[in-house]
């Protein structure tokens, strides 16, 4: 924690652009996916390729970690300072990537160096990743849902997202621990003698094999000893339940679900609704991903056990299932940048590009396979990173949103009270909003004081807002002066 203070000490004195946390966040991505398609015999891949693409792993996530890390070190200041919660988040994350950094450097001169198995430092990185992840998704899980109790009655569209985003951070949870359990006590490994002269590879296989009494999963062959990891034939069908394919689906369905619903209600308080693209440009992954899932889908509602290897064009129908998981993980990071993009300035900016970059990161990092002992657990435990910006940016933009929603509320309320409407004709418009500006400064310093964030509306969009609430209420008095002369005569 000290190092981790020091380390961003030095180097608080500069400033980091959203672009350039884009760009670190593409190149994450970049690294993560190729490894997910290599772990996932989509390309073959040796020893020494294995090799560059686990230190390309290391390389760019250590980068492009500190660079993201930093950019939301610097976006959410006021939050941490008000948050001991969110702050004492920011600091955990940050210490147990350093750590898992230097673990992966230590991993790779294991495995690739001295030529042994690192199946326990590979335990040890799953492991603890997993519980920093899933610490993260519980904690941020039972915000959402202790708002989503209090906000009942009040309005409908922040109601519904709380209680979404609360059931995406519990899904998040549920599909991590069900996957680090089924790999970690499921599977067996088993370490034997390796042939003379064999040289050093490791491969997925995914057969059955009598030897073993299973179907061997992944296999690490060293110049000494040979390790083999295998699924028991006797637990094969619970072991494709609880794989972790079956809550990453759901969690896939409820990010795809708040990243939606996050961008309705911005552009319904802002433009009034959401573009049919933009809507497809959400769908079509959706659709991707569950056409890859069919298989999964079939073997848990018949009981039969159907894989792609059953069809004549296996690796096609595969493509489409990894196609649709990449896309529609990149799809939502690009959503949240589009609207970015419109958003001229203020706070909201930088949080929707915080939340665009946990969103597409999110399902890539639970892609790659965690039994491949180098850059398949690597960039599984990348995971971490991911489910902090997640979480970090669809915390701050659902309370942003729901902030601005609850200033609009009390500027029409304020607007439209038996006090202001009893003023002069003359003098409604100038002293409405004086008054009405004098109660929303007070009521955005007390949000900003219980949250740390500051609203997004502005003095000027409040005075643009008042403005088109005073035309409102000034056309219904004069409708209702003209239908009390129509009915006297």
């Amino acid at each position: 924690m000290i190092k981790n203070t020091l380390l961003f000490g030095k180097l608080g004195n500069f400033e980091l652009s959203r672009k350039t946390a884009i760009a670190a966040a593409i190149a994450i991505t970049t690294v993560i996916v190729i490894g997910y398609l290599a772990s996932r015999q989509m390309f073959p891949y040796d020893n020494f390729s294995g090799a560059i693409i686990f230190g390309l792993t290391i390389v760019v996530g250590a980068i492009g970690s500190f660079i993201i890390l930093k950019y939301v070190s610097q976006v959410s200041a006021e939050v941490r300072a008000r948050s001991l919660l969110f702050d004492r988040m920011f600091k955990v994350v940050t210490a147990v990537m350093l750590v898992l950094i230097a673990t992966f450097v230590a991993m790779f001169l294991g495995f690739y160096y001295y030529n042994v198995s690192v199946r326990y430092l590979a335990y040890f990185v799953f492991s603890l990743s997993t519980i920093v992840s899933m610490g993260i998704m519980i904690i941020i899980g039972f915000k959402f849902f202790s708002w989503y109790k209090v906000s009942r009655g009040r309005d409908t569209d922040t109601h519904r997202i709380l209680l979404v985003c609360g059931l995406a951070a519990a899904s998040l949870a549920a599909a991590m621990a069900f996957d680090a359990g089924s790999k970690m006590l499921l599977v067996r490994v088993v370490e034997e003698e390796s042939p003379l002269g064999a040289a050093p590879e490791d491969m997925f296989i995914y057969e059955n094999d009598e030897k073993y009494q299973g179907s061997v999963q992944y296999k690490v062959v060293k110049p000494d000893t040979t390790t083999v990891y295998i699924v028991s034939s006797s637990i094969r069908m619970i072991y494709s339940y609880l794989n972790g394919w079956i809550p990453i689906t759901v969690s896939f369905v409820f990010t795809w679900a708040i990243t939606t619903m996050l961008l309705r209600q911005y552009y319904h308080q802002k433009i009034g609704k959401m573009p049919v693209a933009l809507l497809i440009l959400l769908t079509v992954p959706l659709v991707l991903y569950m056409i890859g899932r069919f298989t999964e889908l079939y073997t848990l509602f018949t009981g039969i056990a159907w894989r792609w290897e059953d069809f004549q064009n296996a690796y096609l129908f595969r493509s489409i299932f990894r196609v649709g998981l990449i896309v529609g993980s990149v799809m939502f990071g690009v959503a949240f940048l589009v609207i970015a993009r419109k958003v001229e300035s203020g706070k909201i900016k930088d949080y929707f590009t915080i939340a665009a970059i946990g969103a597409m990161m999110m399902s890539i990092t639970l892609a790659p396979s965690a039994l491949q002992e180098t850059f398949g657990v690597a960039g599984r435990a990348l995971m971490l990173l991911a489910s902090f910006l997640l979480c970090a940016g669809f915390y701050l933009s659902a309370v942003h949103m729901a902030q601005d929603a609850r200033l609009r509320r009390l500027i029409k309320a304020s607007a439209g009270s038996k006090v202001f409407g009893a003023m002069a004709a003359a003098q409604l418009g100038q002293e409405t909003e004086k008054k009405v500006l004098d109660i929303i400064e007070k009521e955005r310093e007390i949000i900003k004081e219980q949250t740390g964030i500051q609203p997004s509306l502005e003095q000027k969009d409040v005075k643009t807002y008042l403005d088109s609430v005073l035309l409102e209420i000034q056309s219904k008095k004069e409708n209702n002066q003209i239908t009390k002369g129509a009915s006297a005569r």
